[in-house]
């Protein structure tokens, strides 16, 4: 609450708290924040393309974006009692949208990759160590693009044998991605 509060002051009617992809707007630029249990984890600045990653969960996965993997590992292992919260705030163009989030990134966090060590245990959780499938998460999660993409490519491009996929899908829980 004391986030949704800030951001109601500080940008009033331009915050939006979306339930849907549908109510975030087209063609504007956005800054878009997901906070699970009171913590910024993911706070970017884009069109809608981007700030759709706040929205995923264990059906939809964003493509191409730096954050989708680690908000889908934190609805993996996360917890069924976490709150999610959503924001998107409307800006008049791209410069005070990234002067927006870099404000904001200051004051609330937002632009690390870091994983709570419950869910990085659960990910590797079973698995041998320096075996392919844990070598695979582990470059997937610290990929400098975006890890699913990469994994997903690795394995159309042969380079991920179909037994080894099958445990990153099945730890990754990709198999419910529509």
């Amino acid at each position: 609450m004391l986030l949704q509060t800030t951001l109601r002051q500080e940008f009033g009617p331009r915050l939006i708290e979306p339930v849907s992809v549908n109510q975030i707007p087209t063609g504007e630029y956005l800054v878009y924040v997901l906070e699970r249990n009171g913590r910024v984890i993911v706070l970017g600045h884009g069109q809608r393309l981007r700030a759709r990653v706040i929205l995923d969960d264990l059906t939809h996965s964003t493509k191409n974006h730096l954050k989708a993997l680690f908000v889908r590992l934190y609805h993996v292992y996360g917890h069924e009692t976490d709150v999610y919260r959503r924001f998107v705030i409307r800006c008049a163009n791209k410069a005070e949208a990234t002067a927006v989030e870099r404000q904001l990134h200051g004051r609330l966090g937002g632009n690390n990759r870091d994983l709570p060590a419950a869910i990085r245990s659960s990910l590797f959780d079973g698995l041998t160590p320096h075996s392919v499938p844990w070598t695979l998460l582990h470059v997937a999660v610290l990929s400098s693009y975006d890890g699913l993409t990469d994994l997903r490519s690795l394995h159309q491009h042969g380079v991920i044998s179909n037994p080894d996929w099958a445990v990153v899908t099945r730890k990754l829980r990709l198999d419910l991605i529509a």
